[in-house]
């Protein structure tokens, strides 16, 4: 499902104008940055308690494990301690530094402003790294944009994930939308009927 994490307003076309291009990257930046916040607070906490817990219940189940496994391999106390603490440190070092890390948690790196629905990819100047929102690269992105139908008519934008890569979709007037959604449309049915006849995939 889409979630939208995000979304700020401006003035139609205010961004289109050269005077303005310098405010179009300072608030691109800060309005990327802060989605991602809003994105880490609301799902970074709960990856964390999730994983904590699968983490817990994992190093009970070592230890369980390890426990009936001691009992059969030593007769000493000393002997199946000693084997106990060792699977439980095997358990915890290949573990704790992946969820400390949140290795695995989903975080936002990117977002892709595609302003071309009936094209069938994106500009990589578009593709807006979250590592690298210096200026240069986002008046790359304004020169790819700036005169484009549907950025000159929005008056704002929001920035989603969830479904496929996560999108700054422009705030645009029901005929535009209307428009931006049957050029999508067609262009994924264009795609779909395209490999519905292919019949050769390689070998």
């Amino acid at each position: 499902m889409i979630e939208v994490i995000y979304k700020n307003s401006f003035p139609k076309g205010v961004f289109t104008e050269e005077k303005n291009k310098a405010w179009f990257i300072k608030r691109l930046r800060q309005d990327i940055l802060k989605a991602v916040e809003v994105w880490d607070k609301k799902h970074k906490t709960a990856y964390q308690i999730k994983r904590a817990t699968s983490f817990a219940e994992g190093l009970e189940a070592v230890k369980a494990k390890a426990t009936k496994e001691a009992a059969q391999k030593y007769k000493t106390e000393f002997r199946r301690t000693e084997y106990i603490n060792n699977e439980l440190i095997a358990y915890i070092t290949s573990n704790a530094t992946e969820m400390v890390e949140c290795k695995w948690y989903g975080n936002i790196t990117f977002f892709d402003f595609n302003v071309e629905p009936g094209s069938n990819g994106i500009h990589n100047t578009c593709i807006l790294n979250v590592s690298n929102l210096t200026d240069k690269a986002l008046e790359a992105c304004w020169n790819e944009i700036k005169d484009n139908e549907y950025f000159k008519e929005a008056d704002g934008w929001q920035f989603e994930n969830g479904e496929g890569r996560p999108q700054i979709r422009l705030h645009l007037p029901k005929n535009l939308q209307k428009k931006f959604k049957e050029e999508r449309e067609s262009l994924e049915r264009a795609i779909n009927d395209f490999y519905d006849g292919c019949t050769y995939w390689g070998d």
